[in-house]
């Protein structure tokens, strides 16, 4: 849901039609300020962190609606992976053929081609 810096009347809306509890599955703002046409982590910050805010406010025995359970940020990543996407080329292209290393469960490392 993207309302800007606050979600409005999201939670009234919900308990008073629906009565069951609210979570944002994708909500915040873009680091890239497009009219500036650059990256803006401030601007990002400053809408996640009233999000988050109204979140936590509106959670159960907070207040407010009481039906707030949480969410997830959009675009939490930097987004690499739309690298060049007009051009048809994408980030995994770039580094085809490279290895990547990952932890796994026993501590070891696996390596893998892309």
């Amino acid at each position: 849901m993207y309302r800007g810096e606050s979600f409005g009347d999201a939670f009234q809306v919900v308990k008073d039609k629906l009565d069951i509890p609210i979570m944002f599955t994708e909500f915040g703002a873009d680091a890239f300020n497009a009219i500036d046409n650059a990256e803006d982590q401030k601007s990002q910050a400053y809408y996640l962190v009233k999000n988050w805010k109204e979140i936590y406010e509106n959670a159960a025995g907070l207040g407010k609606t009481e039906n707030s359970i949480g969410g997830f940020t959009f675009q939490f990543s930097d987004g690499w992976w739309k690298y060049d996407f007009e051009a048809g080329e994408s980030c995994w292209q770039l580094f085809a053929g490279t290895s990547i290393s990952s932890t796994v469960n026993n501590g070891g490392s696996k390596s893998a081609e892309i």
